[in-house]
């Protein structure tokens, strides 16, 4: 296999440190020196990243012993949340609230971080396997084979944002501190449909948005831009339906009420969950695939942006009449019989 020179083995490191290993034994071969130049290379890299990981690693372990404060503030995703956006999409002091409130819990949450990127995880996980195929016969024939290609494609942004919002759903159940919900329970009265609202807008922010803009380019390839974009208008009105569906007996503000685990049945959980990935996102992309033209992606999301106005405003009026829910008391197992 050596002998005949295979370009394929390029790919492989123990590959390059033969070549390595041939030149200093005084090989002019160019097969085996191009082999030796990206072993070099790849020694070369490996030392960078090594000499960098360490100046980062010590940078954050000499500020926790120090325990002195950075020399400019640290920006990461949180902290947008927290900070630059609210200043542009908050329509009122409670949202803003609501916003600040998430970011920071986030940012200084490490149990919170960890569920939220599990499940960003899982999400690109599903994704890459869906698509993955799809994607290396686009690159490698400049086309899609057929159906079965286009099909896991149309359904990526279905897939990354039902997790993104169970995900959200699931980490704002979580309470973070339970004593911090006092604010919220004096600010209830004046503004309860406000504080719900930056809640929904979160949940937007965070679930459905993203996973239209990262699925947006990867259809614009496979079915060309102007499908695409009609497309993710549909999925985002799809998204917004089933994140309603999620919001309709929700009234808690992230990280504020006591959590009990068990409270559902825990067959009926991965029935949704089996129901929702093995049957209702496939049963949609079977219709897309019969309607890939722009107009027709249109005239059915116009519809189904109706009942998405309607459901909203009726969840809305419900937020304005329910209070905030800030205890789960769990119920007794066996509930006392009054007799008297």
């Amino acid at each position: 296999m050596i002998g005949s020179k295979p370009y394929w083995l390029t790919f492989f490191p123990p590959a390059w440190f033969l070549g390595l290993y041939e030149r200093l034994l005084g090989t002019h071969d160019v097969y085996f020196l191009q082999l030796s130049r990206m072993a070099i290379l790849a020694l070369w890299t490996s030392f960078a990243v090594a000499l960098a990981s360490y100046l980062v690693s010590y940078r954050r372990h000499a500020i926790r012993i120090l325990e002195q404060s950075l020399p400019r503030r640290r920006r990461d995703i949180y902290t947008v949340i927290a900070g630059v956006i609210p200043e542009r999409l908050a329509r009122n002091s409670h949202e803003r609230a609501i916003f600040d409130f998430v970011g920071r819990t986030l940012q200084r949450s490490r149990y919170h971080r960890l569920v939220l990127g599990f499940s960003v995880g899982v999400a690109l996980v599903l994704s890459v396997q869906s698509v993955g195929p799809a994607l290396v016969t686009q690159f490698r024939f400049r086309q899609l084979s057929n159906g079965w290609g286009i099909e896991p494609t149309l359904a990526l942004p279905l897939v990354i944002g039902a997790v993104l919002i169970a995900a959200l759903c699931y980490v704002f159940q979580l309470p973070s501190e339970l004593r911090a919900n006092w604010i919220f329970r004096m600010a209830e009265n004046s503004g309860r449909r406000e504080l719900l609202d930056g809640v929904e807008r979160v949940l937007i922010l965070c679930g459905v948005v993203p996973a239209i803009v990262l699925a947006l380019p990867i259809e614009a390839l496979a079915v060309g831009w102007a499908v695409a974009v009609a497309h993710s208008a549909l999925m985002t009105v799809l998204l917004l339906l089933l994140l309603e569906m999620r919001l309709r007996e929700w009234h808690k503000i992230p990280f504020t009420c006591s959590y009990v685990p068990g409270r559902r049945n825990i067959w009926q959980i991965v029935g949704a969950y089996l129901f929702l990935f093995g049957i209702l996102i496939p049963i949609i992309g079977f219709f897309e695939m019969r309607m890939l033209r722009w107009f027709l992606l249109v005239l059915a999301a116009a519809p189904l942006t109706v009942v998405y106005i309607a459901l909203r405003s009726a969840r809305r009026q419900q937020w304005a009449n329910v209070p905030l829910l800030f205890d789960e008391s769990e119920e007794p197992l066996i509930m006392g019989i009054r007799l008297s």
